[in-house]
Parts: C-alpha cells; structure tokens; sequence
C-alpha cells in the first residue's frame, strides 16, 4: 500500500442531494502523480468551494473508488 494516489489527473465527483438532484462537479489535480496529502488538501480547498457555492448542502458520506469520488450529501432545512 504506499500513500499515494497513481496517475491522478481528473476526479469527477458527484454529489447527490437528498431532493435527488444530481450536481456534476470536476476536481483536477495538475499532477500525474499526486501525494495522498497533496490530493487532500486540494479536495479541502475543492469542498469549500462547493460548500461555500450551495452551504445548504450536508456532506455526510464520500466514497473513492479508482479516480472516481462520490459524496452523498443531505439538504439542510433553511
């Protein structure tokens, strides 16, 4: 196992709301080769972004698998 992440160059996340939206969103790594710790904090800086574009939205679950990332989020009330 080592602690990195090969031949990562685009992650696409989709995140799923709770009212069955589907929001399509792209993560790019300018790396062919990123650190697990590098990835983090650029998927950090990627998630503020999002939670800061729609802050109604829960992230409750993420799953990666290959270079595909999928977080499951609910919708806040109010």
């Amino acid at each position: 196992m080592g602690n990195s992440i090969f031949e990562l160059k685009h992650c696409h996340l989709t995140l799923q709301q709770s009212t069955s939206t589907v929001k399509q969103l792209q993560l790019t790594v300018n790396k062919s080769t990123a650190t697990l710790k590098q990835w983090q904090l650029t998927f950090k800086q990627f998630l503020s972004a999002v939670e800061n574009t729609d802050p109604t939205v829960d992230i409750t679950h993420l799953t990666f698998k290959n270079t595909q990332l999928t977080l499951t989020g609910t919708e806040s009330a109010g």
